[in-house]
């Protein structure tokens, strides 16, 4: 187990072995799309007058993330948004089915430290750590609860529970929370990891249900 107080502070090409894209591999994949497809991708929730700015001002873009543009174009924010929450959703079902080489997975290495001589999940969540990370995805806390269900054969929910003491901060927003970390009744709408399209969960970008959430604004 790790014995000293410890803060790990992730970057945004922290999760970039796992199968997520750079803040310049994201632009990309916004400025490839048509209005049509943005439209579709977002499910139908931004019309034209709101994607026909927003694709022109993505195209003409110096800075590699999509959110740097956001910062000061306030009135595309929404719709910048909505996008990127789809497809920022669809890096994570990306990442489900990556294979990363063993020498990059650094998490496999944190894991395995905390883990050490921790016999049972409640001896796992004494470890003193917190998270803080520059990304939207919540890759971390995915693979972490995962990881603690193979390890001592216990539900996701017992797995979260146990490990929500870490604390996981999310610098600039996240795409919401998962399902095991709403059990505990806090207001909003859980979004599955990857959020697939199916019925069952959140439209994403419905303007209630899916959005990034943005810490520093209402």
């Amino acid at each position: 187990m790790i014995k000293k107080r410890s803060v790990f502070v992730l970057d945004a090409g922290a999760n970039v072995p796992y199968g997520f894209s750079t803040g310049e591999g994201l632009l990309a994949s916004a400025r490839s799309l048509s209005v049509e497809q943005v439209k579709e991708k977002t499910c139908g929730q931004l019309i034209d007058r709101q994607i026909y700015p927003l694709c022109r001002a993505l195209a003409d873009n110096f800075l590699p993330p999509i959110d740097a543009l956001l910062e000061h174009r306030a009135d595309l924010r929404l719709a910048g948004k909505k996008l990127m929450l789809s497809l920022l959703l669809d890096e994570e079902t990306k990442a489900q089915k990556s294979q990363w080489r063993v020498d990059d997975d650094w998490m496999s290495l944190v894991f395995s430290q905390m883990a050490e001589d921790a016999a049972t999940v409640g001896a796992f969540a004494r470890n003193p750590v917190s998270f803080i990370t520059f990304n939207y995805d919540r890759y971390l806390e995915h693979r972490l609860v995962r990881g603690l269900v193979a390890r001592y054969n216990v539900g996701e929910q017992e797995a979260w529970d146990a490990i929500r003491r870490f604390q996981f901060v999310h610098v600039y927003g996240s795409l919401g929370e998962l399902p095991v970390q709403k059990a505990g009744g806090s207001p909003g709408y859980a979004i599955p990891f990857g959020a697939p399209r199916i019925p069952e969960c959140p439209t994403r970008g419905c303007a209630k249900r899916c959005r990034v959430r943005d810490q520093h604004r209402p």
